[in-house]
């Protein structure tokens, strides 16, 4: 099961991912994100908590890029979790997107 959330921070919108990225939960995570896009100068996509994305999940996440480079606005991922960083990294994506790492501890 997937769960979006969103809120603002300030010129941010975050929008937080657990679960499975997948095409079944597309339209929550789309929608949230180009609304963001639209109101915000900045979308962060904490994605620490997803399990799963497949290419449904990629497409989706590079028509969130393709929205925000046509718009003029930011879109950062930040805590890509291990499986999600060696998905990205794969098929070649990774270097396309805007990556916040965490901080070491």
């Amino acid at each position: 099961m997937t769960q979006v959330t969103a809120s603002a921070l300030g010129p941010t919108w975050q929008i937080q991912v657990s679960g499975e990225i997948d095409i079944a939960a597309s339209d929550d995570l789309l929608g949230l994100a180009l609304t963001g896009l639209d109101q915000h100068e900045h979308v962060r996509l904490d994605l620490a908590g997803v399990t799963f994305m497949d290419s449904g999940g990629l497409g989706i996440l590079l028509q969130i890029r393709r929205h925000a480079i046509d718009t003029g606005k930011l879109l950062t991922l930040r805590s890509l979790g291990p499986g999600t960083r060696r998905l990205l990294e794969v098929v070649g994506l990774k270097q396309l997107f805007e990556v916040e790492e965490d901080p070491a501890p």
